[in-house]
């Protein structure tokens, strides 16, 4: 993938959307990064979702930098995927020409891109959701290490469990995921957010500024996410969010 980084000076979501309105590009070949200004609101979130590409915010050396990505995040820049490793904030888009869209962390998700302490947000059609990787197997409550085989193994087993594989090869007489109906297949990602204790908070794009503000500190460097977990049964966790904080 190309990338085309545009780093002399931040601007605002706006801008960057004037700047992008009439490019024409393929963004499963080449990405656009951009550093944004710390003063992202709701209805920033709302129009980078009517781009029909999915876009991801991280943080490095202080910055919000945007970056565009393809259909299911595309491959990122090597530069790009390090400092997503090292971000205090990722936040990442399910575009609204998604049919039906799709309002939930996905599979694609669960794998642990980030650090384990980095907050992870996403927009999408009905608001954000905070979320974390995956801490708990979905079909007994078991701790799950912050690993990318174990929770790919975790995720092929739990389809497993319900006669559904994600393999063309592995068929054997069950269903094949991306056969599935559309609301199937959001269906069962939700089900596996929440019982693998990836989903800590959510705000729809209809809560008064209240709700949704913790949510947008958390992207604007403004406040610092603290998850505390401990042996549990059924993915118990505590969150704490701690507003007006410099990190």
């Amino acid at each position: 993938m190309r990338s085309k980084e545009k780093y002399s000076s931040a601007v605002s979501i706006s801008e960057f959307l004037a700047e992008m309105k009439g490019l024409h590009f393929n963004p499963e070949e080449e990405s656009y990064e951009q550093i944004i200004t710390r003063e992202i609101h709701a209805e920033d979130l709302k129009h980078l979702l009517l781009l029909p590409y999915e876009i991801t915010i991280i943080e490095h050396a202080g910055n919000l930098i945007l970056k565009t990505s393809g259909k299911d995040g595309g491959p990122a820049a090597e530069c790009f995927y390090q400092n997503e490793k090292k971000s205090r904030v990722f936040l990442h888009t399910h575009p609204l020409n998604d049919e039906p869209p799709m309002d939930t962390p996905s599979f694609q998700d669960a794998r642990p891109i980030a650090h384990p302490s980095t907050p992870l947000l996403l927009a999408h059609a009905n608001g954000i959701t905070l979320f974390q990787h995956p801490i708990c197997d979905p079909r007994n409550g078991k701790p799950l290490e912050h690993d990318d085989d174990a929770i790919k193994n975790t995720v092929r087993m739990f389809l497993h469990a319900k006669r559904i594989t994600l393999f063309k090869e592995d068929r054997g007489g069950k269903s094949y995921f991306p056969q599935l109906d559309k609301n199937r297949q959001i269906a069962l990602q939700r089900e596996f957010a929440e019982k693998s204790g990836m989903i800590l908070k959510e705000a729809v794009w209809d809560d008064d500024e209240k709700k949704l503000k913790p949510l947008l500190d958390i992207l604007n460097l403004r406040s610092k996410m603290e998850v505390v977990s401990g042996l549990r049964s059924a993915c118990r966790r505590r969150l704490f969010i701690n507003s007006n904080r410099d990190q």
